[in-house]
């Protein structure tokens, strides 16, 4: 292993769908001498050899159409998700990266499949949470636009979308995992609804804790997906949230600034197949709350 890892900032930002973690993401690409790695392990269980399949179903049939259509607008900025195994992509986390003082990766607990020994060494360990109300809403209203069935329920999603414990739960046991082995002294914990509401405070704060150069200038940025041509990522997701509909990032790469969204709707305006997944995870999420970095 390279003794990159010793001399580099490394921070990994750890989350779960619809957080707001690539726009978040998108902001700090623009900080100088930083390399983003966008999802690495996502991009093993999707897509890489060993990822998890659900052939036959509906789902896996629009996923794998939509990773065709991105193949074949292809710019070739990103890598070759065949190479995409975890091991690859562990050693690819540890890997120098020359004239880079930092190195910040996003990825999905629950993309590592609970295999701790696959955290890449040398990093430290953040997390982004969302209220479940609100990211499972979300979610519904993506997979429902993909699959355009709006009576589309949200179990249908297979394990490589909607994991045994829902993100919340694999999210939180990671938080445990890094603090209680000793991989995160105290490890930071940002809420979306907070880095929408108070960006300025919650960025200062966050970029503080883990050695990232602060800037006002970070609170605004344009438009587009040109960041991405930095970006170290599979070609398949490159290709894909490029696409003109259907991308996952649509709404980041449109963004500007964090725009303050409203209150969580509530219970009785939620869909019935929504409600146990938000009350499983709201146990998980209220604990990372109460120990979330709090506007200042």
């Amino acid at each position: 292993m390279a003794d990159a890892t010793r001399t580099t900032n490394r921070v990994f930002l750890w989350t779960v769908g619809r957080s707001l973690s690539t726009v978040f993401t998108k902001c700090l690409s623009f900080v100088d001498g930083i390399q983003i790695i966008n999802e690495p392990f996502h991009m093993a269980l999707l897509c890489g050899p060993e990822r998890l399949r659900d052939d036959g179903s509906r789902i896996q049939a629009i996923f794998d159409a939509m990773v065709a259509r991105a193949s074949a607008v292809s710019q070739g900025n990103g890598y070759d998700v065949n190479i995409s195994t975890y091991d690859w992509a562990k050693k690819m986390l540890e890997a120098d990266y020359p004239g880079k003082q930092i190195v910040f990766c996003k990825d999905f607990a629950f993309a590592l499949r609970e295999n701790y020994d696959w955290i890449p060494q040398g990093y430290r360990h953040t997390f982004l949470i969302r209220d479940p109300r609100k990211m499972f809403l979300s979610f519904k209203k993506l997979w429902a636009k993909l699959l355009q069935d709006n009576s589309f329920q949200y179990q249908e999603l297979p394990p490589y979308i909607n994991p045994p414990k829902h993100a919340f739960g694999e999210l939180y046991e990671l938080y445990q995992y890094v603090h209680d082995h000793g991989l995160e002294k105290d490890p930071i914990i940002i809420d979306a609804d907070d880095l929408q509401k108070y960006p300025g405070s919650i960025l200062l704060q966050y970029c503080k804790a883990v050695g990232i150069p602060y800037s006002e200038n970070l609170l605004e940025w344009e438009a587009g997906t040109g960041v991405v041509d930095s970006w170290k990522l599979a070609d398949v997701l490159e290709q894909a949230n490029r696409l003109e509909e259907g991308g996952f990032y649509d709404a980041a790469f449109s963004s500007t600034h964090f725009l303050p969204l409203g209150d969580p709707p509530s219970r009785d305006e939620m869909d019935d197949d929504l409600l146990p997944l938000i009350d499983k995870s709201m146990v998980f999420y209220d604990k990372m709350y109460a120990a979330r970095i709090k506007p200042e």
